[in-house]
């Protein structure tokens, strides 16, 4: 059985119906290649159990789309947009889920140091990837969020002038990234210790933004909410 299909619900509308799981669908096209034309109403509904990454709807008319779901509209992870439109339509997320992808956490700073005619160097760790939607065509699979790793460290082990204790540098820890909806975590700032002499400590770099559960949110009547995670633009 196709996973897509078109029934022909009365002369000016037509039914999609998304049953199976899919990756960044052009609904345009599938619409069109199963017979919607201008002047028809669309009606979309994805089923129950079914994981849909980044739907837009673009290309049609303005009031010709009512989209019903009851599966998972998402974002791709590390920021990506899970529902789009261009044109007016209708949502019915009644029991549904729409949500934008978690953000990347930022790198960590790094640190460095001198202490006696030697260069020591920290590098920040990296950043953990935001939650969200991986995959492509048919395969859609939902990952968590992953902390951020850990800065490198080094201390000196030479010779110490007297009095002096062993300078050592740490990298900053990378940010977590952000669950389904969320912004990523901040980087951790760079850290230095000991004896040492042109120290400098880089500042952690910022989480990436969390993805828009909904872009063209003022374009779209809804029957029913459901439950939508992150930013409405």
């Amino acid at each position: 059985m196709m996973p897509f299909y078109l029934l022909a619900a009365a002369t000016n509308t037509a039914v999609l119906n998304i049953n199976t799981s899919i990756w960044k669908p052009n609904l345009l096209a599938l619409a069109q290649a199963a017979g919607w034309g201008p002047g028809m109403l669309l009606n979309v509904n994805v089923a129950a159990g079914v994981n849909v990454c980044n739907l837009v709807i673009t290309g049609f008319p303005h009031d010709s789309v009512t989209l019903t779901t009851r599966g998972v509209i998402g974002g791709e992870a590390g920021g990506g947009v899970g529902l789009k439109t261009d044109a007016r339509c209708r949502v019915d997320n009644l029991g549904g889920r729409i949500f934008g992808g978690g953000g990347n956490g930022g790198d960590g700073g790094g640190s460095s140091c001198f202490y006696n005619s030697t260069y020591l160097s920290g590098w920040g760790g990296a950043g953990g990837g935001g939650a969200g939607f991986i995959g492509s065509g048919n395969s859609v699979v939902m990952i968590a969020a992953s902390a951020g790793s850990p800065g490198t460290y080094q201390i000196y082990t030479g010779a110490l002038l007297g009095g002096h204790s062993a300078p050592w540098v740490q990298g900053g820890q990378g940010g977590d990234g952000g669950a389904t909806g969320f912004s990523g975590g901040d980087g951790d700032v760079g850290k230095y210790g000991g004896t040492a002499s042109g120290a400098f400590n880089e500042v952690g770099y910022r989480g990436g933004r969390a993805g828009n559960a909904v872009e063209g949110n003022s374009l779209i009547t809804w029957i029913a909410e459901g439950t939508i995670v992150g930013p409405r633009v």
